[in-house]
């Protein structure tokens, strides 16, 4: 064969050779390279995009699970009704897996009644958040005290042959095709109890209540929180009943006891200038007051009637960077007094409808504790935080009364609460909190 070229300039023909096809041989050999990647690069896209999604099943799974165990009852210490708290928090981590789909398909959780160590979902307790050791109770005995201590769960989700939810079919074979492969990815969500504080976020508002409850962690002083709530020496008039996302305070006895809270009442009633610490220090061990008014940003007493109905927020707390946590001796200096307006005045009226107001709610709130008054300031010295409900304001028939009103301890979950282990052991805050946690995924 003769290929005959033209050529323009002398406008004749001429003979030429045969163009080499080398550039459509590299095209040839490239093109099943080339295709090989593409196939390489869509399997790992679909591989890790398969991982993300069984992860995200299990972290959701976690959390439903361990948020089960945020629950006032646990504070009666009672096992059977932690082994109930088991079965639910089971059967909340199944419930979520069942929503979050995998191509295509909800994920299929075993409840692992028998808590084998590598089944899908397994209870447990961390003594830390980020302990190595993940302790898991007999649930076959019929008493186990660490019932009492769980805190953990640890979900994994599976797509393999050998599950209920079988293998995940990926693109991975010869010609793209469709290959079965083994994938799980494992979550543990833990209770974070070691809390120091609290950080709001931005304008949304700290549930927590600006009126701080006498603590003295001996426990031997009829008003201070550990006697009536701890030692169980208070009333047990009230109870909680939960209906979906609200609550209603009706009387009762359910085990746990309640704080009568008062301010004082005397001269300096309302008053901010400065008071002898000594004196107060000794007027808080005789009992003449178990509670104190603390000024987050408020300039008069509808602002605190407001934070006390809505709780606070960064700005309320601007003199403290915008946070509210303990120092290193695990103590804050703040700004209070615990002398109040009188109960028949229109400021201490003002005080008793906001705390009416959180008792018919039944809302939980987080309220700091103090211990003593501050030696230069005469200010409240912080020394901790506990969550619990108004359950009562008491109505008294003589002019020149406290304000008085009752609390209920409950359970509270912050995601807003700073948290640390190293904080544990030191002056008087309670660490493990056993009201307050943070619910953290640690894997």
């Amino acid at each position: 064969v003769m290929l005959l070229c033209y050529s323009p300039h002398s406008g004749s023909l001429f003979s030429g050779r045969r163009r080499s096809g080398k550039a459509v041989l590299v095209l040839l050999l490239s093109l099943p390279v080339l295709l090989l990647v593409m196939a390489l690069a869509f399997y790992a896209a679909e591989l890790v995009e398969t991982r993300t999604l069984l992860r995200n099943d299990a972290d959701a799974a976690a959390l439903a699970a361990v948020q089960t165990f945020v629950d006032d009852s646990l504070l009666c210490n009672d096992p059977q009704r932690m082994k109930e708290l088991i079965s639910l928090a089971r059967q909340n981590a199944q419930q979520y897996a069942e929503l979050n789909l995998v191509q295509g398909q909800g994920l299929y959780l075993d409840l692992n009644a028998s808590n084998d160590p590598d089944g899908d979902i397994v209870v447990g307790a961390l003594a830390q958040p980020r302990a190595k050791e993940f302790m898991l109770p007999n649930e076959t005995a019929h008493s186990d005290p660490a019932w009492l201590h769980i805190n953990t769960v640890r979900v994994t989700s599976r797509r393999q042959a050998q599950h209920p939810n079988g293998p995940v079919y990926l693109h991975n074979g010869p010609l793209l095709s469709r290959l079965p492969n083994n994938i799980a990815a494992a979550a543990t969500a833990t209770l974070d109890r070691y809390v120091i504080g609290f950080r709001p976020l931005g304008r949304q508002p700290l549930p927590l209540c600006p009126l701080a409850l006498f603590s003295f962690l001996p426990g031997n002083l009829k008003h201070c929180w550990e006697f009536n709530v701890e030692k169980r020496r208070g009333a047990d008039d009230y109870k909680v009943r939960r209906n979906g996302a609200y609550y209603q305070i009706l009387r009762g006895a359910d085990r746990l006891h309640e704080m009568d809270v008062y301010l004082g009442v005397g001269e300096e009633m309302g008053q901010t200038r400065k008071a002898n610490p000594r004196d107060l220090n000794l007027q808080l061990r005789q009992g003449k007051f178990n509670c104190c008014l603390l000024y987050f940003g408020a300039s008069d007493v509808q602002e605190l009637a407001l934070q006390i109905v809505n709780g606070v927020d960064a700005s309320h707390l601007s003199a403290f960077g915008g946070q509210l946590v303990l120092g290193p001796g695990n103590q804050l200096v703040v700004n209070g007094t615990p002398w109040g307006p009188q109960n028949t005045s229109w400021k201490g009226q003002l005080l008793q409808e906001a705390l009416k107001q959180l008792q018919s709610s039944g809302l939980p709130r987080l309220w700091p504790c103090f211990s003593s008054f501050d030696k230069e300031t005469s200010h409240p010295v912080l020394c901790g935080f506990v969550a619990a409900r108004v359950v009562q304001v008491k109505r008294q028939a003589g002019k020149g009364e406290a304000i008085s009103f009752a609390v209920q301890p409950c359970m509270m979950a912050a995601g807003t609460a700073v948290t640390e282990v190293g904080r544990a052991g030191i002056g008087m805050a309670k660490l493990p909190n056993p009201y307050i946690c943070k619910v953290r995924l640690v894997e």
